[in-house]
């Protein structure tokens, strides 16, 4: 589903903003946690969406927490974001193939 493809954007985003400095705000961390979890629970009522929409808190939590805007929490989350909203979005397009091919 194309939720799925926003969360890998917004996990990809969040992993590129480790590296600069200059993006690494609360606020990037707080609208990157609402796109995550509103899309991410939004995406799947399985296990993906259930764990993109428990990063999005986490990045949530993050951006209203004082001491978690580091540059390794960025990675981390971005990376995890990625791996798991690739996954959904890659099953659920399998899953939208194998319909539309019956």
């Amino acid at each position: 589903m194309w939720q799925g493809w926003i969360t890998l954007l917004a996990g990809l985003w969040l992993t590129i903003s480790s590296f600069f400095w200059t993006i690494q705000t609360r606020e990037n961390l707080i609208i990157t946690g609402i796109v995550t979890l509103v899309f991410g629970f939004w995406a799947s009522k399985e296990w993906e969406g259930v764990m993109l929409g428990m990063l999005g808190i986490w990045v949530l939590g993050s951006g209203l927490a004082n001491y978690l805007d580091l540059p390794i929490n960025y990675a981390l989350t971005g990376i995890s974001i990625v791996l798991v909203a690739l996954f959904c979005a890659t099953v659920n397009l399998r899953l939208q193939l194998t319909e539309n091919a019956k």
